[in-house]
C-alpha cells in the first residue's frame, strides 16, 4: 500500500433527522472523499494537525461546531495554530477534549445539546 495511511481513514458523514456530522478520521480535507454540503458539525481530522484543505472545507460545508479529538500536551503539538486560526476565520465554534475533555453531543428532533465532563 505505502504512502500515508491517514488517507485510508474511515470518513463518513452521519445524519440523524435534520443533523450532520461530517466524522473525518485522520483523512484531512483534500483526502475527504464525499462532497458533505451543509453540515453541523465537523470532527477535525487527525487530532487537528496542519490540514491544507481545511479552509475550502469549512467554506464549503459552514459547520456551526468543529470537535477536535486530542491529548493534552502531546508531543505533536497538536492542534496546529494554523487550524485553530483556520476555524477561527470562519467562524467555527471549537471544542476540544484536552481542554473540555468529555464531550457529548445529544440529538434529539430540531436541537443538539452538547455536554462537557470529566
Amino acid at each position: 500500500m505505502g504512502g500515508d495511511p491517514n488517507v485510508q481513514s474511515l470518513v463518513m458523514l452521519a445524519r440523524w433527522g435534520r443533523f450532520e456530522m461530517l466524522l473525518t478520521g485522520d483523512a484531512e480535507a483534500e483526502a475527504v472523499p464525499l462532497d458533505p454540503g451543509p453540515i453541523d458539525v465537523i470532527k477535525v481530522a487527525h487530532h487537528g494537525s496542519a490540514d491544507r484543505g481545511l479552509a475550502d472545507l469549512l467554506a464549503h460545508s459552514a459547520p456551526a461546531l468543529a470537535l477536535i479529538s486530542v491529548g493534552s500536551g502531546n508531543s505533536y503539538g497538536h492542534p496546529a495554530p494554523e487550524t485553530l486560526a483556520t476555524l477561527e476565520d470562519h467562524d467555527v465554534d471549537l471544542l476540544r477534549t484536552d481542554r473540555d475533555e468529555n464531550i457529548s453531543l445529544n440529538v434529539s428532533g430540531d436541537s443538539v445539546d452538547v455536554r462537557l465532563s470529566d
